[in-house]
C-alpha cells in the first residue's frame, strides 16, 4: 500500500472517529439539559443522529478502501 495513501486514510478515519465521538457528546448534553422542551431535544437529537449515519457510511468506505488495497498489495 502505498505510503502516501495509508496515512491519507488513517488520517480520515481518525477524524471520522473524532467525530463520532464528538456528536455522542453533543447528545449526552443535549439530554442532560434541564431547559430545553423535550420536543426540541428530539429534533436535536435526531440531527445529529443523520450526522452520525453519514460519518459512519464515511467510516465503513475508508474500511473497505483499506480492504481493498490491502488485497490488491497482496496480490
Amino acid at each position: 500500500m502505498d505510503m502516501n495513501r495509508k496515512n491519507d486514510l488513517a488520517t480520515r478515519l481518525f477524524a471520522a472517529t473524532h467525530s463520532i465521538h464528538s456528536l455522542i457528546s453533543r447528545i449526552k448534553e443535549i439530554e442532560e439539559d434541564i431547559l430545553t422542551p423535550p420536543i426540541e431535544k428530539i429534533s436535536q437529537i435526531k440531527k445529529i443522529r443523520q450526522e452520525m449515519t453519514k460519518v459512519g457510511m464515511e467510516i465503513d468506505s475508508i474500511k473497505a478502501e483499506i480492504t481493498l488495497l490491502n488485497r490488491y498489495n497482496v496480490n
